[in-house]
């Protein structure tokens, strides 16, 4: 039975997985690991990146890109907490942009001109239906 890309059969038990056809591995002669052939960029680019023979396995345990969108989803959820109840009273163009700046400084004006839209919008939308 062949194998389907995630490198197990469906339908079989753990227990006996099967893997792909060596085929569609191919053997490192820097470090004589075996690697799946469309990973075989990636394993190069490793390589290089580490000049030494051994290659972490697996993702990077900590990369800066996570931690950042964290911050900026928090601060975006700050922001429409803050920002949704001024909206619903009315309140005036002026005082949701200060709101805003308090609620998410490091956001650019740009990012909360965008929430404050479309937490306008949303309120709207709903008020109509």
């Amino acid at each position: 039975m062949y194998m389907s890309k995630n490198m197990f059969v469906k339908g079989q038990p753990a227990t006996e997985l099967k893997y792909l056809p060596s085929s569609d591995r191919v053997t490192c002669k820097s470090c004589g690991d075996t690697v799946v052939k469309k990973n075989w960029a990636r394993h190069c680019k490793a390589h290089a990146r580490y000049k030494d023979r051994q290659c972490p396995r697996g993702r990077p345990s900590d990369t800066g890109a996570s931690h950042l969108q964290q911050r900026t989803a928090k601060q975006v959820k700050t922001l429409v907490d803050k920002v949704y109840v001024a909206v619903c009273t009315n309140t005036s163009e002026d005082v949701l942009v200060r709101l805003a700046e308090e609620a998410a400084p490091e956001l650019t004006s740009q990012e909360k001109s965008i929430c404050i839209r479309t937490i306008q919008t949303v309120i709207q939308k709903v008020k109509m239906s």
